[in-house]
């Protein structure tokens, strides 16, 4: 969706960060050997993967229990157009939807009735057009025919899109700060935030009130009609999805990704939070074959939204301390100043140079700028590879 965006470099610095982007040009093929993410953990259940699916991004179940994946080649944000997935009951199998590909697609929601489509189990899948600020919401019937529903320029960057209990289409969009409805027709504005802050990501609880993640890190309820019943239920450091628990062993109440300390919180009606998981903390990992000329990225996700960054670039594996964390690279270069999308991602896209010696090895991670985490700052996961 929103693509990250670059922080202004003085002289000095500018030619640390070239020294850096250099190295990581002249030496990225490590990523031919992408760093495990640490495990995820929820004392109780057991966390496993389900399925391997290509650039997944916003997820949607059907009755069946067939689940679609919306996609976007870049954490950071691209419009490219590609084809979203559908993975079988179980994790199979995994397969491309659509006969042709669509813009951004990575915002979904399955329209069981054919409320919005006028065809029963059609996929609504929202995105920007190019390079523009209009966005779309396409429908990819059963037989896999794409339609364009709406276009709109109020409404471009579509975050997160729900049913609710009364078969009402809902979603939020970050130009208008604005909660959207629809009974069939076209979208019109429910509820607005206050102030500068603006909807990500929302679900609908047992009451059929709409709860909202903002990108000020707070959880608001509305009512149906659109009234705030809750302008600050609970507030986190930063906001990675929010959804109400289906019942069962996970119960009713709200469950929250906490993408700044990287935990799973369960937050109850009164808005008290508890950790039920952790884990989940920002990731670092990369694509590309690694062979001399061809594309290849390195790619941060699960960030704190709009933050500085510095990636930190090594030959080698260390293990010193660094604001209360672990710091892998070590000795390391300069780092390469950035700054995180408002999705919470940098994608650092690079063309495989040749020449480079074989069995090089280089480390990154990066340390993300972060009021909620220890010490005020975050760090990933590092990544480490050998050149071929």
């Amino acid at each position: 969706m929103t693509r990250s965006s670059h922080r202004p470099l003085g002289t000095a610095r500018r030619a640390s960060a070239s020294r850096a982007a250099a190295l990581l040009l002249g030496l990225a093929s490590v990523l031919v050997a992408p760093g495990v993410a640490r495990a995820q953990t929820v004392p109780g259940f057991e966390v496993s993967t389900y399925a391997t699916v290509d650039q997944p991004v916003l997820l949607a179940f059907g009755p069946d229990g067939t689940l679609f994946a919306g996609n976007d080649p870049s954490p950071g944000g691209s419009t490219t157009p590609v084809k979203v997935s559908r993975i079988g009951v179980g994790g199979t199998p995994v397969t491309s939807l659509g006969n042709v590909a669509i813009s951004d697609p990575d915002t979904i929601v399955l329209d069981v009735a054919g409320t919005m489509s006028g065809v029963p189990g059609t996929l609504l899948v929202s995105g920007l057009l190019g390079s523009s600020s209009i966005g779309r919401i396409s429908g990819i019937h059963p037989d896999g025919t794409v339609v364009t529903l709406f276009d709109n320029g109020a409404w471009a960057n579509v975050v997160e899109m729900k049913f609710d209990h009364a078969g009402r289409f809902l979603f939020t969009a970050l130009e208008s700060r604005s909660i959207w409805v629809s009974t069939g027709g076209a979208p019109v504005i429910l509820a607005t935030l206050p102030g500068s802050a603006y909807p990500t990501y929302l679900t609908i609880d047992a009451a059929n009130r709409i709860i909202v993640g903002g990108s000020d890190n707070k959880i608001r309820i509305y009512n149906a009609d659109g009234s705030l019943a809750n302008g600050s239920l609970a507030a986190f450091g930063g906001l990675a999805g929010v959804e109400c628990g289906p019942g069962g062993a996970f119960g009713t109440d709200l469950y929250v990704i906490d993408s700044t300390v990287g935990t799973l919180v369960r937050v109850d009606a009164a808005g008290v939070k508890t950790t039920v998981g952790t884990g989940f903390d920002p990731l670092l990992g990369g694509t590309g074959t690694l062979a001399a000329g061809s594309s290849n990225s390195i790619v941060l996700s699960n960030a704190r939204p709009s933050a500085v960054a510095g990636l930190f670039i090594a030959l080698s594996v260390g293990s010193v301390p660094f604001k209360g964390g672990t710091l892998k690279p070590f000795p390391f270069l300069a780092p390469l100043i950035l700054g995180t999308s408002a999705s919470g991602a940098i994608a650092l896209p690079f063309t495989m140079p040749a020449g480079l010696p074989a069995g090089t090895a280089l480390v990154f991670q990066w340390a993300i700028k972060d009021v909620a985490a220890v010490q005020g700052v975050a760090l990933s996961d590092a990544v480490k590879g050998v050149t071929p």
